[in-house]
């Protein structure tokens, strides 16, 4: 039962006329241009005589509406989700943001962090492991390491799938005995 059906049924009065009445007559119009005799074989409907109401529930599918009317007006917050989106549909100039590049066909990983430092007294070399929270396919991915001042150098010793090691090493004539690592690991997941 459609709305206007529910709604009649509610007040007990009918939701629209069955018979051909005046008032059923004059929402039909013949085009200006048909013949005389022919006139009443067509029927058009004035403009405004059709509303939500009078449509049946899925009466308009997808053949009835024109190439490009809809706009993104219509469309709701949310409404399109990941299972909407063909894949390699979204390239990389369709994203607000630079992503990382590799190979096609192969998953990129990027990983990237910054870690406190102490020299002992006494020492003039410090080994650092990098514990990386997600692990690569192999040990052949891109670390580049660097300190947070001139007084300090710092170099890849290892790498591994799950770790790497990074040699900091302090210049003579620096008085500095802290610091910070700041890495970037690029690779295959």
């Amino acid at each position: 039962m459609n709305k206007a059906r529910r709604i009649a049924a509610r007040s007990s009065r009918r939701p629209y006329r069955h018979h051909a009445g005046p008032a059923k007559q004059r929402r039909f119009r013949a085009p200006a241009d048909a013949e005389p005799g022919r006139r009443r074989m067509y029927a058009r409907l004035y403009e405004d005589t059709v509303n939500a109401s009078h449509l049946q529930h899925r009466s308009v599918r997808s053949e009835a509406i024109e190439n490009y009317a809809v706009h993104s007006i219509h469309l709701s917050p949310e409404s399109i989700t990941t299972s909407k989106i063909a894949l390699a549909s979204v390239e990389p100039e369709h994203l607000s943001f630079n992503p990382v590049q590799g190979a096609a066909g192969k998953p990129l990983l990027q990983q990237f962090g910054c870690m406190d430092f102490a020299f002992p007294a006494d020492e003039e070399v410090l080994e650092i492991a990098i514990p990386l929270e997600k692990r690569y396919a192999d040990n052949e991915y891109t670390l580049i390491c660097s300190s947070s001042s001139p007084g300090f150098h710092a170099w890849v010793l290892s790498r591994e799938a799950g770790q790497a090691v990074v040699e900091v090493r302090r210049l003579e004539g620096a008085g500095e005995e802290k610091g910070l690592l700041h890495w970037i690991a690029v690779g295959w997941s």
